[in-house]
């Protein structure tokens, strides 16, 4: 049974029985060497096909949301694999080929994952794909909301019957009396066709089109005019993306080329989600509905030149060039509640312009020398149409929104990423070689904090073999990051927010923008002790430090650590080992508003994960081979706050900081699998999953709010604890031919 299988039912990351290389390659190239010829006495089995029955328990929280099987049950399961080839003289060179895998039926799903694919041509001259692919995504159980997909109140609920001034039990009460529990998630559904010729004057031409559609839900949330009231929502999501490649390609020993025209489409079938609001709040005069605009259809048209050269046999010369240019032309939608001035145009306007070119040029001009240089830009120009719209009217008939003139412009955000790199290679011993390295990036944009970032990296790293069997390497890096004239309340300036006296967003530092100082090491370790056990070992330290940041991050450190064991105790039993040590530390300062900016906050949150683990594989005999799989995973989170006066003000209980309860998460996962040969082309199996999750999270405990009058206009749509201890059984049988 192939390890997609065991996957798909959360059983099996490995094989029980693989089968020769060339049925298992997903991306069977015609054009490959062979594979291996088997005694003549035996023939080469290319095909397969399977069978899989079993059961599921236990399945709630968070469990199968990435795989399509989230549901308990019983479940079978298939899969099948099969190569054709024309024999015959007069055949010419034809073959055939197809696959199956994933494809599952369940008391409550229905192929939730599959995946289908035929593969057929003649070698040499032409060859044809086509492919189906089916994906399951579950974002949340037990999500609760008042509304449905389409904006509609759930349960018999009237507009504007919750009131927004009941105490916390009257208003807790009148929600949950209407409240509805759903399942969020989505599922793509993905075809693909391919057509290519071979050696037409030299070129490779081809043609692919994928078409994918996505349907169902995502968590969300909306204010209902009033930006003090809100609630969860399922947006719907109804997408379709389109996709067409045409590329050609050319190759000889001293050059190769090649060239693309990509078109691709998406298409949001819902442009907004709009409904009436449940809570008795006040409005200004003529609203009829909250509105929540999705994602906009949008177009790209984009071309590439790929070319790689070998002027001499010590030197290769790589270049990627793309040109681009994205249409978003979205009609706009009938607004609930314009204010003057109003836009005048029917549609977006939107085009962006983006280019990518990258040259690298490798050399060994010497020996026990090499050496590398390459450039990078990456560049947005974004040449979309600018509008001012004031900002929404609040509840009291005003625009202020935090004391300012509020949000009223939009503005088309562009961007140039340029980067440069040179290294340097040489094997100073037999056995020893150093490397020196060095970049430099400039990142360049508008209406931003900070528009121009300058970052230099210099770094090495050492590669030995330090005896027969031990190799080790070290690397370090250092890296400095300046911010041209960093600006807090630039970026709101532009949109038209103007602030004035708020010192805790002008010296607020985004850090992914901010000047920062970074120092890295990395290092590694192999020790062959003898054929049946090797030792390695990895150990990676990150310090990043924040030099010109008061508010905001301050400092990050991160260090993971891992041995792993490879050890074959006896003939046929292979048993590997290992642990990995993960903890990542943030230090953070932001100013409290909460009393005129006289109080500070101090934010350190830890970050630590332990993961142990071990599989064995035991080839009993010929005939049976057992497989057994463990990992052990915790992780916690740590939030320590302390807060301290700055100024002549007072910490009140109010706004004075106080620590958090860690979060804490424990994984197992224990795996079992087992295959008997009954003859030389049947194989019976038994394969068992145990996975238990808990979760200790504040999150998943806390009230709906903490404050009165709140509880009636905050409708959160929590799923409580994700913990879940579920447990799997599958039989499978197969036969190859």
């Amino acid at each position: 049974m192939s390890g997609k299988i065991l996957q798909a039912v959360t059983l099996a990351t490995i094989c029980l029985c693989p089968l020769a290389a060339v049925a298992q390659d997903d991306d069977f190239d015609l054009d490959s060497s062979p594979p291996a010829q088997s005694p003549a006495n035996k023939p080469v089995l290319v095909n397969e096909a399977g069978i899989g029955l079993g059961g599921q328990t236990g399945s709630k929280g968070r469990y199968g949301r990435y795989t399509g099987s989230p549901d308990d049950g019983a479940f079978g399961s298939a899969w099948f694999r099969t190569q054709q080839r024309a024999t015959g003289k007069d055949e010419g060179t034809r073959f055939f080929e197809a696959e199956g895998d994933r494809l599952e039926i369940g008391s409550q799903r229905v192929l939730p994952d599959p995946t289908l694919s035929i593969h057929f041509g003649e070698q040499g001259a032409w060859d044809s794909r086509l492919s189906y692919e089916g994906i399951a995504f579950r974002e949340a159980t037990g999500y609760h909301t008042l509304f449905d997909p389409d904006g509609n109140l759930v349960n018999g609920l009237s507009p504007r019957s919750i009131n927004a001034t009941a105490s916390n039990a009257a208003g807790s009460a009148r929600v949950n009396k209407y409240l509805s529990s759903v399942d969020v998630g989505t599922r793509r559904e993905r075809v693909g066709a391919q057509f290519r010729l071979f050696d037409v004057a030299g070129w490779t031409p081809s043609a692919k089109i994928e078409h994918e559609h996505k349907e169902g839900t995502k968590v969300n949330s909306l204010f209902f005019y009033n930006p003090n009231v809100f609630a969860s929502i399922p947006e719907p999501v109804d997408y379709d993306t389109d996709r067409l490649t045409v590329t050609t390609d050319y190759t000889t020993r001293p050059v190769q080329a090649r060239f693309s025209y990509i078109f691709s489409s998406f298409t949001n079938n819902q442009s907004s989600f709009k409904t009436l609001t449940p809570f008795n709040v006040a409005t200004i005069p003529g609203y009829q509905a909250s509105e929540l605009s999705l994602p906009p259809s949008n177009q790209e048209h984009r071309v590439k030149a790929q070319f790689g050269i070998s002027p001499l046999a010590s030197t290769h010369l790589t270049m990627n060039l793309s040109y681009g240019l994205q249409f978003q032309d979205e009609a706009f939608t009938t607004r609930q509640y314009d204010r003057t001035p109003k836009i005048a145009d029917s549609s977006y306007g939107g085009m962006i312009k983006t280019m990518y070119g990258n040259v690298a040029l490798t050399s060994r001009p010497w020996t026990d020398w090499n050496f590398r240089a390459a450039y990078t830009i990456d560049d947005r120009d974004n040449a979309s149409d600018a509008y001012k719209q004031p900002a929404p009217y609040r509840a009291d008939g005003t625009q202020v929104f935090n004391g300012s003139g509020g949000v009223q412009f939009n503005r088309p955000y562009s961007f140039r990423n340029q980067r440069a790199d040179l290294e340097a290679g040489y094997r100073v011993l037999k056995s020893t070689k150093a490397t020196l390295d060095y970049s430099y990036k400039i990142n360049d944009r508008d209406y931003s904090v900070t528009n121009r970032n300058q970052e230099s990296t210099t770094g090495g790293r050492i590669n030995s073999t330090l005896w027969d069997g031990v190799t080790t390497s070290l690397g370090y890096a250092h890296s400095i990051r300046q911010a041209t004239e960093y600006k807090g309340n630039a970026g709101w300036a532009t949109l038209g927010r103007t602030l004035t006296g708020n010192n805790s967003e002008d010296r607020l530092r985004m850090y992914s923008y901010a000047a920062r100082k970074r120092d890295e090491v990395k290092s590694t370790l192999n020790w062959d002790v003898h054929p049946q056990l090797s030792l390695s070992a990895m150990g990676r330290l990150i310090d990043d430090d924040f030099p010109d940041t008061y508010f905001g991050v301050t400092g990050n450190k991160a260090f993971s650590l891992g041995p792993d064991i490879t050890f074959l105790p006896a003939k046929g039993v292979a048993t590997h080992l290992y642990y990995t040590y993960q903890d990542n530390f943030t230090e953070m300062v932001v100013a409290n508003p909460q009393n005129g900016n006289f109080v500070d906050w101090r934010l350190r949150n830890g970050d630590t994960v332990h993961t142990v683990g071990f599989s064995t594989d035991w080839q009993v005999n010929d005939r049976l081979k057992l497989e057994l799989e463990n990992n052990l995973s915790y992780g916690n989170t740590a939030f320590e706050e302390a807060s301290w006066r700055r100024g002549s003000g007072a910490i009140s209980l109010a706004n004075a900081a106080q620590n958090l309860p860690d979060s804490r998460s424990i994984t197992n996962s224990l795996r079992f699998s087992g295959e008997y040969s009954v003859t030389d082309n049947m194989y019976v199996g038994l394969a068992g999953l145990w996975e238990r999750f808990l979760s200790k999270d504040y999150l998943n405990e806390q009230s709906a709010s903490s404050t009165a009058n709140q509880t009636g206009t905050a409708v959160i749509g929590g799923e409580g604890n994700g913990g879940y201890s579920v447990h799997i059984i599958m039989a499978t049988a197969r036969v190859v031919w």
